[in-house]
């Protein structure tokens, strides 16, 4: 099931808890995978979870993709 736009917007909105590293970095707490993510782990399983569901959809496995992001992705692309 895909999220609807309300939905998007009341997760959006949640205040996560977070740290950051010596670096600087910023670090989530993730109860559900029991472990710590940082923005690069967080994209990784974003991008996991996509391939599972292409894969589940297309009935084949995938093993080349093209992941694209629009270069200027702010407030106004996000409504």
């Amino acid at each position: 099931r895909t999220a609807t736009a309300e939905e998007l917007r009341r997760l959006a909105a949640l205040e996560l808890p977070y740290r950051r590293a010596g670096s600087g970095e910023v670090l989530l707490a993730c109860p559900s995978l029991r472990r710590t993510l940082s923005a690069v782990d967080l994209s990784a399983e974003l991008v996991r979870h996509a391939l599972a569901q292409a894969e589940a959809y297309l009935e084949r496995n995938i093993t080349r993709a093209v992941v694209t992001v629009p270069a200027y992705f702010g407030h106004a692309e996000r409504e």
